[in-house]
């Protein structure tokens, strides 16, 4: 993928239009998060609107949308490659506890899945040496994580929270490296 040199905000009308009245406040909120210049990851994307209000306000070299229902992820390819085509841009039919985020520092966004989920996801994924910036919106157990983060050595960068159809939602950012194991002793990439 080539180097990003684009303006932020650089998306056709039609889609700029889309996005702004599909966003809502927790998606912009997570989306503010990331670190400009980074290759950024959305994992479970559903519909890929954190991801892309982030390509939209930040300067990124990269945007991977992940997502293991193809269907989703073909949707939103669909959508874009019709208004968006950019070789910056990839689609990943696959479990996000597959990936590997390589030796980049990233910003990994992971919204709208439970603990659980959540820490099958950090166990596989967070492994390497690089640091990276995750930000973590959890439907459940948000303290939990949020406990089990901070005595792994991760460093929250920041948190805010949102309220959403009448429930407070919490945003998280953590900076760090290293592996996330979140539960001493199980290996949690084949649970759920």
């Amino acid at each position: 993928m080539t180097s990003y040199s684009e303006p932020a905000g650089n998306l056709p009308p039609n889609l700029a239009s889309h996005l702004h009245a599909r966003v809502t406040e927790r998606m912009k909120r997570i989306a503010d998060f990331a670190i400009d210049h980074r290759p950024t990851w959305d994992l479970c994307c559903d519909h890929g609107l954190i991801g892309l209000w982030a390509w939209h306000t930040h300067s990124l070299p990269e945007l991977h949308f992940v997502d293991r229902a193809p269907g989703l992820v073909d949707a939103i390819e669909q959508r874009l490659s019709s208004s968006l085509s950019d070789d910056r841009i990839a689609f990943h039919s696959r479990d996000a506890s597959t990936l590997s985020f390589g030796e980049a520092p990233s910003n990994i966004f992971l919204s709208g899945v439970g603990f659980r989920a959540s820490q099958r996801i950090l166990a596989a994924t967070c492994q390497s040496t690089t640091p990276h910036r995750l930000v973590v919106s959890v439907h459940a157990e948000a303290e939990r994580l949020h406990d089990a983060m901070e005595e792994k050595g991760w460093r929250l960068a920041g948190e805010t929270q949102v309220e959403e159809h009448g429930r407070v939602r919490k945003i998280s950012a953590w900076d760090g490296q290293g592996a996330l194991e979140l539960v001493p002793g199980k290996d949690l990439r084949n649970s759920l």
